[in-house]
């Protein structure tokens, strides 16, 4: 598709789908917020005026109708709690696999691993268990 042959109306098509499909997305991973993100997605549509409404069963707002630069900021941090849980979920996995290779290891018992960073420096190591 030639881009000059794009009329305006075509592109407003195609920005309404993918302004549709952001929406879309961010609804879907809403669902995997906690409670405490879920309350900054309220303070950051209250602190930019946003409609929304409130009774016993809890706050609701219409994606759809959100002004964009309030969605842009909703965006920016669903984008910072989705990397948070791909960072944990990484160390995690990296903890994990630690473990395993100390259990399998005959040598290091996992009960010896009291050791904790005291500062940001990694060669900065207490053992927690140490006897004094």
């Amino acid at each position: 598709m030639d881009f000059q042959s794009i009329s305006t109306e075509s592109l407003e098509v195609m920005s309404t789908d993918k302004n549709y499909e952001e929406r879309r997305q961010f609804l879907d991973n809403m669902n995997i917020l906690s409670r405490s993100e879920l309350e900054e997605i309220f303070r950051i549509i209250r602190r930019n005026n946003d409609i929304y409404s409130e009774n016993t069963n809890g706050i609701f707002f219409d994606v759809s109708a959100l002004r964009q630069d309030t969605f842009s900021r909703l965006k920016e941090f669903m984008n910072y709690c989705l990397e948070n849980r791909n960072e944990q979920e990484h160390r995690n996995l990296e903890m994990n696999a630690i473990r395993s290779e100390c259990i399998t290891n005959r040598d290091i018992h996992p009960q010896n691993m009291g050791f904790v960073l005291t500062s940001k420096s990694k060669s900065s190591v207490t053992n927690v268990f140490a006897e004094n």
